[in-house]
């Protein structure tokens, strides 16, 4: 038949042809890309989260300052509060002017800027309230700051477990209703760092 003596003719060598894609495949594929997505989004697995959540936490640390802010109406003065009205006082009608501040550990003496920011508040306002509001209005901002904090080193979920974390019972608490100088002491501590975070 023509064919060269010693080739035997090669059975089953015909070619296959891929099969064609179904006109369901592509879809069941996206669906199921989309569904792991969700899921993801769901638990949490993306680090930037849902854009919504992620919006809404940043008025979280301020409602948190007005919470710290509404502490001022359970403060009571005492000792050490008595003397930084009676300094602020001196400042603000001119009888004194001191350059010592309030004493540290009964060793040292700190500078007297905390006596001079209090005496513009000190003479504008008519009680005792108004300079326990503005102690209070500084030292809650402690709560953006740590959200800040927490954002700039992580996410907006870090930093709102840091501010969220200072609310827990503790002596910040009764620093708040004790309103002396050492009540921004978180306050300050919070914005050394964010400026070492952000400058360094």
């Amino acid at each position: 038949h023509g064919r060269a003596p010693g080739l035997a003719p090669r059975l089953g060598t015909r070619r296959r042809l891929p099969l064609p894609k179904t006109a369901f495949e592509k879809p069941a594929t996206t669906a199921t890309g989309n569904a792991m997505v969700t899921q993801q989004l769901r638990l949490g697995a993306k680090s930037t989260g849902p854009v919504g959540a992620a919006s809404a936490s940043r008025w979280a640390p301020w409602l948190l300052w007005l919470y710290g802010l509404g502490l001022a109406f359970m403060a009571c003065p005492y000792e050490d509060t008595v003397r930084d009205i009676a300094a602020a006082l001196s400042i603000a009608d001119g009888s004194q002017w001191p350059s010592t501040g309030p004493g540290l550990a009964f060793s040292a003496h700190l500078g007297p800027a905390w006596f001079y920011l209090l005496a513009p508040v000190a003479a504008l306002s008519s009680s005792w309230l108004g300079l326990a509001l503005f102690v209070a209005a500084l030292a809650s901002l402690k709560y953006p700051l740590a959200y800040r904090l927490g954002r700039a080193v992580a996410d907006w979920r870090y930093g709102l477990l840091f501010a969220l974390a200072l609310l827990l019972p503790g002596w910040q608490h009764l620093e708040a209703m004790l309103v002396t100088h050492t009540s921004l002491v978180e306050t300050a501590a919070l914005a050394y760092l964010l400026l070492l975070r952000q400058y360094l």
